[in-house]
């Protein structure tokens, strides 16, 4: 079980701009040949000139000017004045987490995002460091014309209070303390200024994303108390699932077969109520699945196809079958020795797939509870594992740097596609069968399952694709990423 800690300390981190390695395929493996995707830099590195000419005077200005409604272009350079500290304007990479759209070269600028930030004094702990609450107020300004056609106020949230501070304060910095600043809200706001730009902020980063099998509906759940239903054709947001105080953040979710009704994980801390289900049409709380006399901390789960169970896989490697209509769990089964990271359900029904830190991966029957294979190859953690369409496939993908096919029926490999220097985050089948999608991590690559090779690299990511799933007319990829973004990838364009 993650302690307390843990869970204070991702509710309440700073939003951080992370470096990232370039994924690297080899060429040649003895299962068979990949195709080089790596891209060709310049021979020498580019100059990093942050600030564009009159950039300083622009942002300045645009606090007094008139507001011009309008649509933006990117690249967008980010720029910002402390006023606590110096009233100039400068470029803070760790100050506004938009990597997807901040240009490498001042000349590459299209708009520039202004921010005057504040930073407010509302605590003093007793080691005498002190909580800061950070505000923004933000204007969008055309570049090189000056025009500003956004403008925006944003509270970033308090510094933790005594008690979480306490549990905190080890991993804290030296200094002053910070709550969040207002990223998120501020990157809601300003993704529908960029005209089709099909990018939209999660306030936080994503922890997992489910597809609704009926409609055009997506939920994304991470690192907060919010569940975000999205229409992904439209980009709006149907509503939103605020949990209880006790829930921190959401590693995982699963929509019923009608649609209408979602899984997450509930409270298992204080009220031994692991499992939550909520009505996605009037956003209200079903039932909670109660436990007695012990914990369970839900890592992974899945309805059965016939929505008369939902399959949940825990932090200590018990995966567990509950009767949706009682609340009941129905079958207890031991198979893994640690966190359940992935669970699905073979199209054939009944049978299962599941995938585990300790870097197994499991098929077994759901009536009988016994294991059908183990399916052995994987060296390392196994984050995701699915069935193809038809039944007959299995895809895992593992902190072991590859992508495994099984035979569902043998349990045999069928081959495998490395990456030697990252590992595989995030898998999915395409409805046809046809194309495998990977993420490992940053890039999104599409595999040819007949030509064993990758026939598309979908690039725009910053930090690891934690969920990935094809629409059901396979024409759209829907990713969400601890770069708190979810994006729509349109395969057709």
């Amino acid at each position: 079980m993650k302690t307390s800690i843990l869970r204070f300390v991702l509710a309440f981190m700073l939003l951080a701009l992370g470096a990232c390695k370039t994924p690297n395929l080899n060429d040649q493996n003895k299962e068979g040949s990949i195709p080089s995707t790596l891209p060709t830099f310049p021979s020498a590195p580019p100059t990093f000139i942050f600030i564009p000419e009159n950039g300083e005077e622009l942002c300045e200005s645009s606090f007094s000017a008139t507001i011009k409604a309008g649509l933006v272009s990117y690249p967008l350079r980010t720029l910002i004045n402390k006023i606590y500290e110096k009233n100039i304007w400068d470029f803070d990479p760790n100050v506004m987490l938009i990597p997807h759209i901040e240009p490498v070269e001042a000349t590459e600028v299209h708009t520039l995002l202004c921010i005057r930030e504040n930073r407010t004094p509302e605590i003093t702990y007793p080691d005498e460091r002190i909580g800061y609450k950070v505000d923004w107020n933000v204007r969008l300004v055309l570049y090189p014309s000056g025009d500003a056609v956004g403008s925006n106020t944003f509270e970033g949230n308090p510094p933790p209070d005594l008690e979480k501070y306490n549990d905190m304060k080890d991993y804290l910095p030296e200094g002053g303390v910070y709550g969040d600043p207002p990223a998120g809200s501020l990157l809601e706001w300003l993704y529908p200024f960029f005209d089709g730009l099909k990018i939209y902020s999660n306030i936080v980063p994503v922890r997992t994303i489910a597809l609704s099998p009926v409609g055009n509906t997506v939920a994304v759940g991470g690192d907060s108390t919010i569940v975000t239903i999205w229409n992904y054709q439209t980009g709006d947001i149907s509503s939103r699932i605020s949990l209880i105080k006790y829930v921190t953040f959401v590693p995982a979710l699963a929509f019923s077969p009608d649609g209408k009704t979602l899984a997450l994980p509930g409270v298992a801390i204080e009220l031994n109520e692991p499992v939550q289900l909520w009505d996605v049409t009037t956003n209200h709380l079903l039932r909670a699945f109660y436990t007695k006399g012990f914990l369970m901390d839900v890592e992974a789960m899945t309805f059965s196809s016939d929505g008369s169970l939902l399959v949940t896989g825990s932090f200590d490697g018990t995966i567990y079958l509950w009767n949706v209509a009682y609340g009941k769990i129905v079958k207890t089964l031991k198979l893994h020795s640690k966190s359940v990271n992935s669970i699905s359900e073979s199209p054939n029904r009944g049978s299962y797939v599941s995938g585990s830190d300790d870097g197994s991966v499991i098929l077994w029957d759901a009536v009988s509870g016994q294991i059908t294979h183990s399916l052995e190859g994987h060296t390392d953690s196994v984050k995701s594992v699915a069935f193809s369409p038809d039944g007959s496939t299995i895809a895992s993908g593992s902190m072991d740097n590859s992508v495994i096919l099984w035979d569902a029926a043998t349990g045999q490999q069928l081959y495998r596609i490395r990456s030697d220097d990252d590992y595989v985050s995030s898998i999915a089948f395409s409805p046809d069968g046809k194309i495998l999608a990977f993420a490992d991590p940053v890039v999104i690559r599409l595999w040819n399952i007949e030509k064993k090779e990758i026939v598309a690299t979908l690039e725009g990511h910053h930090q690891p694709v934690t969920g990935l799933v094809f629409t059901p007319d396979g024409k759209k990829i829907i990713s969400g990423s601890d770069d708190i973004t979810v994006r729509i990838w349109d395969l057709q364009e």
